[in-house]
């Protein structure tokens, strides 16, 4: 069997009709239409003259090999199924013969409409003066780098891109301790909203509005008034400061500790509104990881029990 055959096969199980355009397989699905380009050993040019032949082409294009690296550099141009995805898909099919369900696979990624541009640092200053909703945490770990570092570590078979929502606030507090002004701490502090986990950002918020990389954005689950109560509540917590006052007299002496927290007249937060935080979920043969396509952190990662 030819890798042709195994990807008009995952094809049909999402009822693509099908043909060819100068020797590459077209798929057509009511306005969708997918044109892919199969490597193989012996094609080393075949990816110059797939994006010729497509150059006006308003559908989708996949380049799938099972054989050699992938053009990593045209990610967001095209889409690419390496070895991995073309198992995952091979995989998909017998597990859905088996359930009698569909189930969600790389195929139906080429319907999904949530793949916008990035947009040049021109165009987000002439948005300057729009209602930014959208602002995505700049991912500085392409899904080359990614590859890499799970490889390494759990085996990296799947990796998928999701943007995570968080309500974002800077603040000052005036700290004090008793009638001692010690100064103005200031930040900026966040909220998950989607389990209310609290964070700090570091640094600037270098934000985009649109993403090439294909991504599912997560919408928030908490409300934004709930999340300033908790970021209130949180800057109040962390500089409340204990000190052990001792007090007494010629014959008896006395400790005690007390507490100073700073009052709401104390705080000034400023609603920078939600930003989304791009994580890297990658599924793996060894185990799970989740790594911050921002700061390149690995957030998490788990391993399967031998």
């Amino acid at each position: 069997m030819k890798l042709r055959d195994v990807i008009e096969e995952i094809l049909r199980t999402r009822d693509f009709q099908l043909g060819d355009v100068d020797g590459f397989l077209v798929g057509q699905r009511g306005d969708l239409e997918v044109a892919f380009c199969l490597l193989s050993p012996d094609s080393p040019n075949m990816v110059e003259r797939f994006l010729d032949t497509f150059s006006g082409f308003d559908g989708r294009k996949v380049v799938a090999s099972l054989y050699q690296d992938l053009p990593y550099h045209l990610e967001g141009e095209v889409f690419l199924w390496d070895r991995e995805a073309i198992e995952h898909e091979i995989g998909r099919m017998h597990v859905e013969r088996i359930i009698g369900e569909p189930d969600l696979g790389f195929v139906d990624e080429l319907s999904a409409t949530d793949y916008p541009r990035m947009i040049s640092p021109e165009e987000l200053e002439r948005l300057g003066s729009q209602d930014l909703s959208r602002r995505i945490l700049r991912p500085n770990l392409d899904i080359k780098a990614v590859r890499n570092l799970s490889n390494r570590t759990v085996g990296g078979f799947r990796h998928h891109l999701e943007l995570i929502p968080y309500y974002v606030y800077a603040y000052r507090c005036r700290v004090r301790i008793g009638d001692e002004d010690k100064g103005l701490s200031t930040g900026t502090i966040a909220v998950n909203a989607l389990n209310q986990e609290i964070v700090t950002f570091k640094g600037s918020l270098d934000a985009v509005c649109d993403l090439d990389l294909r991504h599912r954005r997560m919408e928030p689950l908490v409300d934004g008034e709930d999340a300033e109560t908790l970021v209130m509540s949180e800057i109040i917590r962390k500089h409340t400061v204990k000190r052990e006052v001792v007090w007494g007299n010629e014959t008896a002496t006395v400790t005690e500790e007390k507490r100073y927290a700073p009052t709401m007249e104390d705080l000034v937060v400023d609603d920078l509104g939600i930003y989304y935080v791009p994580i890297w979920c990658v599924e793996g043969v060894k185990g799970e990881m989740y790594v911050n396509a921002n700061t390149g952190k690995v957030i998490r990662e788990s391993y399967h029990r031998s």
